[in-house]
């Protein structure tokens, strides 16, 4: 699905290009504005840092500090450094993690597609300042908006939980918990290709930011209202966020739809997700399963604490 769709996208833009060429214009600059001043600032250096430790095999510094939790998921200990920065970081980077984590040998596989269901999340910075102060105008105290969404991912950990000991019994699962051990990260690590690497991954993210950004744009033009925040929504969380943000329905309607699909992450977080993971053997399966399932559980969390 992914393929045919970035398959049929350039045709699909190049079409608005010809019928209004202003879409085009306005969603690259938005797309750009929001490269240069949200995603560079807050995603890059993050980035860099994620490589620089998997090269490094330092991640293990991290990982302990979840080891109380990766035994209750009957994940290893390097599997902790995955969830930190998911949870941390925001998208994509949590699903770069399990990638990395998997292509230097640290987890398994069905380790990395498990974590794939809940690690890739909103960051802390992106709850707060965007949606708790921005959207909702610090109505809402950020705390109970981290409660939901942190709270909705963990239950959904939960729930996916048994498949994944069923997936993982089936297949061989083994954990090295060791870079693999022909590697001597002193000998092999090379700043200039790892900050190479970070900067490809940037441009990866970015692609796709553009895209939707322009997809989002031509969304604006929509009257009805419901299709415009479905749509919106279902493309990219920012925008989509915005647009309901800013529609005349009741508030509590408007912060179910907001955190639902903050959870979700949107199309644009998937095809990120994808662009992280398509080397490493991983399914997008499992983290389509994990959003539609967190997005789910976040509504009767947002009733019970917040509405």
């Amino acid at each position: 699905m992914i393929k045919k769709f970035i398959s049929l996208s350039p045709i699909f833009i190049f079409i608005l290009a010809i019928i209004n060429n202003k879409i085009i214009y306005d969603g690259t600059l938005a797309g750009i504005k929001l490269i240069l001043f949200t995603v560079i600032p807050t995603l890059f250096p993050f980035i860099l840092i994620s490589d620089i430790m998997v090269a490094l095999n330092t991640t293990d510094k991290i990982s302990f500090l979840l080891n109380p939790l990766t035994r209750i998921l009957h994940l290893s200990s390097p599997c902790g450094y995955a969830i930190i920065t998911g949870f941390l970081c925001g998208y994509p980077i949590g699903a770069k993690s399990c990638a990395d984590l998997v292509k230097s040998g640290r987890i398994s596989e069905s380790e990395g597609n498990y974590m794939l269901s809940f690690v890739n999340n909103a960051s802390p910075a992106f709850l707060s300042s965007y949606i708790a102060v921005s959207l909702l105008h610090g109505m809402i105290n950020p705390a109970y908006i981290f409660l939901v969404c942190y709270a909705s991912a963990f239950i959904t950990a939960l729930i996916i939980c048994p498949f994944y000991r069923k997936a993982s019994s089936v297949s061989a699962h083994t954990v090295t918990g060791t870079a693999p051990a022909n590697q001597d990260s002193n000998t092999y690590f090379s700043i200039d290709k790892t900050f190479l690497s970070s900067i490809r991954t940037l441009i990866r993210i970015s692609s796709y930011i553009l895209l939707f950004s322009i997809l989002c744009e031509f969304l604006k033009y929509f009257s009805d209202i419901i299709p415009k925040i479905l749509l919106s929504g279902l493309f990219e969380i920012t925008t989509g966020t915005y647009f309901i943000s800013i529609c005349t329905i009741p508030f509590s309607t408007k912060l179910l739809l907001i955190i639902f699909f903050t959870m979700f992450g949107g199309l644009s977080a998937m095809f990120q997700t994808y662009s992280m993971i398509s080397d490493s053997n991983l399914s997008l399966k499992w983290y389509v399963a994990g959003k539609i399932t967190a997005a789910l559980v976040s509504l009767p969390l947002t009733i019970i604490f917040i509405c």
